[in-house]
C-alpha cells in the first residue's frame, strides 16, 4: 500500500443489500452527489482501503439531510474496507464496501446485516490508496456472460 492520506468525510447515505461470501462481505452504499464532490469520490471510492464508521437509523430516516437530532443510531459499525470503484448517476454515487471477514464472529456478521436496506451515515476516518493486488477479492457475480459467448 502506498500514498496514505488522512482526513474525515461524513455523509448521509442509503445502504443496499448485505452479501456474504467466503471470508468476505459486501454492502452497497449510495450517497447523493450534493454531499460529495467528484474529486472526493475519485479519492475515496476508487482503489482505496478505508477505515470507516457506519451508522444506521433504520428505514424511516431521510438520507438527504443531516443526522436526525437526538435520534440514536439503531446500528453502528467500524471496520476497514476496500472499494475498487464507483458508479456515477445524475444525482448519486454508488459503490460497494468489501469487508474481510476471516476473523469475524457471528456477532460481527449479525451486526453488519442490520444495515441492509436502511438509511444512515457513512464516515471515512482514514484512506489509503490500494495497489490492485492488495484489494480484498470478492467473487464475481455470475451474469451468464460466459455462457452467452459460447
Amino acid at each position: 500500500m502506498a500514498a496514505k492520506s488522512k482526513g474525515e468525510f461524513d455523509a448521509p447515505c442509503r445502504f443496499g443489500g448485505v452479501v456474504f461470501g467466503d471470508a468476505v462481505a459486501r454492502v452497497g452504499v449510495i450517497i447523493n452527489r450534493d454531499a460529495m464532490k467528484f474529486t472526493q469520490a475519485d479519492k475515496y471510492l476508487a482503489g482505496a482501503r478505508l477505515t470507516i464508521s457506519l451508522e444506521s437509523f433504520g428505514v424511516q430516516h431521510d438520507d438527504g439531510g443531516p443526522k436526525p437530532a437526538g435520534k440514536k443510531a439503531s446500528a453502528s459499525f467500524q471496520a476497514t474496507v476496500d472499494i475498487k470503484g464507483f458508479n456515477v448517476k445524475k444525482k448519486t454515487f454508488a459503490f460497494g464496501l468489501s469487508f474481510n471477514t476471516e476473523a469475524w464472529s457471528e456477532k460481527d456478521k449479525n451486526s453488519l446485516v442490520r444495515f441492509a436496506k436502511s438509511h444512515g451515515h457513512f464516515t471515512i476516518i482514514d484512506c489509503e490508496r490500494l495497489k490492485e493486488q492488495t484489494a480484498i477479492a470478492f467473487p464475481p457475480e455470475d451474469d451468464g456472460a460466459e455462457e452467452a459467448s459460447e
